[in-house]
């Protein structure tokens, strides 16, 4: 979204931590940004021009930062687990959301849907042919999403060292595993190398976040897992629609249950993951960023 605001000419600062993430610092501020902020402190905020766009599920909503007066506009992203703070326009980048803003206020509007996922610039770039070539060798990716904090490409690993097809896969993460003498695994840091990798990769194991629409925007076919409860939307819709595949959820003892034979069912069926590559181009056009301004500047006319 601060991508498309800047390639429109317009200032944006961003006010966020993101020292989990190096990467994704690199590319934020590479975009362009008039300012960039670990905390609210340091920003200097005009009411009769700013417009602040929330994505939060911690900032208390009685903060004074995100309180309304202080702004010309409060926008607010939203999913099932976001808390109900105080704004104008509401938008939810997905299919289906049980988060509803207050019905007393009127003056209020509220967008939900596909078309409003955010995809950035650089992955519109590489979306894939929509036939799979059948290589001899499928090229595998596993991404846990962000810092991978549930460990899912650990769970991923386990189970595909069980398997005995022909694959290469690599996995983005911290933290592998010191010793592992299988020459089908690789290892390297999640970065914005990632997107020069995808150009070659067959089939993707991620989780059911953000991640998951922007890789089926491009056309790859997804083995999911559902790690927390804002993912149980995605998940749910994802696989009811035969846009991924369910490959297992996070529990509550903070272990992984994955599906052995669905994991080996999409190495081995390359038709199924050139209609799921299809289907993923078809519903995802990529534009949502796009739509997300539209909508941000209708408020301000």
């Amino acid at each position: 979204i601060a991508e498309e605001l800047i390639g429109r000419g317009l200032k944006v600062e961003f006010v966020g931590s993101t020292e989990e993430l190096p990467w994704v610092e690199t590319r934020l501020r590479a975009l362009g940004l008039k300012g960039f902020h670990r905390d609210a402190s340091t920003l200097v905020v005009d009411p009769t021009t700013d417009v602040l766009i929330l994505d939060s599920y911690s900032i208390p909503m009685n903060d004074l930062f995100i309180k309304e007066s202080n702004w010309l506009r409060v926008i607010v992203l939203v999913d099932d687990a976001t808390p109900k703070y105080h704004g104008r326009l509401y938008i939810h980048c997905g299919p289906e959301t049980s988060w509803l803003p207050d019905s007393s206020k009127v003056s209020i509007r509220f967008l939900s849907g596909i078309e409003y996922l955010p995809i950035r610039e650089s992955l519109r770039k590489i979306r894939k042919e929509s036939k799979e070539e059948i290589p001899t060798i499928v090229t595998v990716a596993v991404i846990g999403g962000g810092s991978d904090p549930f460990d899912f490409c650990a769970a991923i690993l386990t189970i595909l060292k069980e398997l005995p097809e022909n694959f290469v896969a690599t996995f983005f993460m911290d933290n592998p595993p010191l010793a592992l003498s299988d020459k089908r695994f690789r290892f390297q840091k999640l970065g914005i190398e990632l997107e020069t990798f995808l150009n070659h990769t067959s089939l993707i194991f991620t989780t059911a976040g953000t991640s998951s629409w922007e890789f089926l925007s491009c056309g790859f076919p997804l083995g999911i897992g559902c790690a927390a409860d804002n993912q149980i939307a995605n998940y749910d819709f994802l696989t009811k629609n035969h846009l991924a595949v369910g490959v297992g959820t996070h529990t509550q003892a903070s272990t992984w249950e994955i599906d052995r034979n669905k994991v080996q069912s999409l190495l081995i069926d390359s038709t199924n993951r050139d209609l799921m590559g299809r289907r993923g181009i078809e519903i995802v056009d990529g534009y949502g960023s796009k739509r997300v301004v539209d909508a941000i500047l209708a408020e301000l006319v």
